[in-house]
């Protein structure tokens, strides 16, 4: 059982950066019926590695730590393109 989250943060179209995380569990289920199994399987191990594996491994709080930790945005590089760009195009529109 994995549960997968994934952020993407973007400007326009540009990908600035992707995290993604999964977080897995392994259960051991016995003296179950094959009715029984789905619903177990589907819902309370879903729920109960949310619960107690959030304590090794807690998604909500390690995302944002990885996505501030990530190459800092240089912001200087990023207005140089976008008055490039706008040269560009307004080269291309008046010739």
């Amino acid at each position: 059982m994995s549960v997968t989250t994934t952020v993407t943060a973007k400007i326009g179209e540009k990908v600035m950066f992707l995290i993604e995380a999964k977080q897995a569990g392994i259960f051991q289920i016995r003296n179950v019926s094959t009715e029984e199994l789905e619903p177990i399987l589907a819902v309370m191990c879903p729920t109960s590695c949310s619960h107690s594996c959030a304590k090794w491994f807690p998604m909500r709080q390690f995302v944002p730590v990885f996505a501030c930790a990530a190459e800092s945005v240089n912001f200087d590089v990023l207005y140089q393109q976008q008055k490039q760009s706008q040269v560009q195009t307004t080269a291309s529109t008046t010739h």
